[in-house]
């Protein structure tokens, strides 16, 4: 049998990387939109200095121009932007004196916010906010809800910082305030967005029973927090109150809006009758829940009271003011109700006459003052 006989080779690999280290070059800062010179090393006669980028290619100096050259070789570059950002090299012929690092220092720009979104309660919300500038900007939050009632002031407050923050609302039904700051030396930059935190409505009442009494109106409130908000309704006994035909022709069913998320829910109805009084009920609803709350409306003795006519034989006394000089004294009427309906106004239009020892003032007619004692005579007013 013949013998078999195996061979391995073993390979080492050896790869060699070019990693450009600019451990020598000088670093020099300066901000957007200024200038700054560049200072050339260079010995000897500087009339044959030039300036190089890093892509070798020579910088064209001019006067009157974005890059100048004086006399002792230095570079300066005006109205500095991002492109000049880079390496820069003094040099003489072949020979490089000194290399130079640019760096532009710029305000922090915004550059990715979380849009505007909805999340429900008790949820986290994920936001992340970044930003580009130099100095390298910090990131701060600020989150806040309004008061509905009160602009610019807030209900809570809550600060953070870092690009991105995992945050849970410490609230239902309410519009969160979201500000995002980045911020360097240079100044600072803010964008804002909206959180929604959705929920099952919230229903609440002031007064669970209220006492009426026959004939009187009646009004029931309640509070409604919720968002979003899909239906709301009074009902009584379990009937929508709207189709009561009883209640239908008196109610008036109106709601107050405080906020996007905050209503009064109103329900109005006129002249009591026996059968309104009993258990109100006030419910709101959306696609996260119900909620509901009672108010009782019970009956007090008695019935509303109406304004009361004069009876028969009661004197009313009229007093009639007049201007003049001298002074003339004021007039007083008083009549006697003999007949119904009480009267208590002469008929619109019709006028009176006063006189002073300097004359008499009249505006009324001859047809007018017939009419007046014609009506006064039906009327069997007495005069003293």
């Amino acid at each position: 049998m013949p013998s078999t006989t195996a061979v391995f080779s073993s390979w080492t690999i050896f790869l060699c990387v070019s990693i450009s280290i600019r451990s020598n070059a000088e670093i020099i800062e300066a901000k957007e939109g200024t200038s700054v010179t560049l200072p050339c090393k260079a010995f000897g006669d500087k009339s044959q200095i030039k300036w190089l980028r890093a892509d070798r290619n020579e910088i064209k100096t001019k006067r009157r121009s974005k890059y100048i050259l004086d006399n002792q070789g230095n570079l300066k570059i005006a109205n500095l932007t991002l492109t000049d950002e880079g390496p820069y090299k003094c040099s003489k012929g072949n020979d490089v004196f000194n290399d130079i690092d640019l760096v532009i220092q710029y305000l922090p720009v915004i550059t990715n916010l979380t849009e505007s979104f909805e999340i429900e309660e008790n949820d986290t919300a994920v936001m992340t906010c970044l930003s580009d500038g130099y100095p390298i900007p910090r990131i701060t939050w600020q989150i806040s809800e309004e008061n509905p009632d009160e602009p610019n002031v807030f209900v809570w407050s809550w600060l953070g910082n870092g690009s991105t923050i995992n945050v849970t609302m410490p609230c239902s039904h309410c519009n969160v305030n979201v500000k995002c700051t980045a911020e360097n030396s240079l100044g600072r930059e803010s964008k804002s967005l909206k959180v929604a935190v959705l929920g099952k409505p919230k229903v609440s009442v002031a007064n669970k029973v209220i006492n009426r009494k026959l004939d009187e109106h009646m009004t029931l409130r309640c509070k409604i927090n919720s968002l979003p908000l899909t239906f709301m309704n009074w009902r009584k006994n379990g009937i929508e109150v709207s189709k009561i035909p009883a209640i239908k022709k008196r109610m008036e069913i109106d709601f107050d809006v405080q906020s996007n998320s905050k209503y009064t829910f109103i329900l109005r109805i006129k002249h009591l009758k026996k059968k309104d009084f009993g258990t109100y009920e006030c419910i709101a609803n959306n696609k996260y829940g119900n909620s509901s709350e009672e108010v009782t409306l019970r009956r007090e003795k008695g019935r509303r009271k109406n304004p009361v006519p004069s009876p028969p034989g009661s004197r009313h006394r009229t007093t009639l003011s007049t201007n003049g000089y001298p002074n003339r004294k004021d007039e007083t009427t008083e009549r006697v109700r003999t007949v119904s309906p009480d009267i208590t106004t002469l008929p619109t239009g019709l006028k009176y006459s006063v006189s002073n020892s300097n004359g008499r003032f009249s505006s009324l007619t001859t047809v007018a003052l017939f009419t007046i004692i014609s009506f006064l005579n039906q009327l069997n007013i007495l005069f003293f």
